[in-house]
């Protein structure tokens, strides 16, 4: 499973896959959903989300996106540590 940075960058690599699976980018996004499970993993899940972001699609961080972020909500499955929502308009 790996820690909250191994999770996030995976969660995002899924996002990013199942897009491109639908002819559709990271650019397509039009809202994202965060629920992080533990407060003590937010910075680490933010540096992580922002080198994600530098790599893959510059655009969310120079057009940020409307987005939420809940912490310390509980999460179904016990080893997860992050749960991310994207909701992208496919062309």
């Amino acid at each position: 499973m790996g820690g909250i940075k191994e999770q996030t960058r995976q969660a995002l690599m899924d996002i990013k896959n199942n897009l491109e699976i639908m002819g559709a980018s990271l650019k397509h996004i039009v809202m994202l959903r965060y629920y992080v499970r533990h407060p003590v993993d937010l910075f680490a899940f933010r540096d992580e989300m922002y080198r994600f972001y530098r790599k893959f699609e510059p655009d969310l961080l120079e057009n940020p996106r409307p987005t939420t972020l809940l912490n310390g909500v509980g999460i179904a499955l016990p080893d997860f540590r992050i749960e991310i929502e994207a909701i992208a308009i496919v062309p």
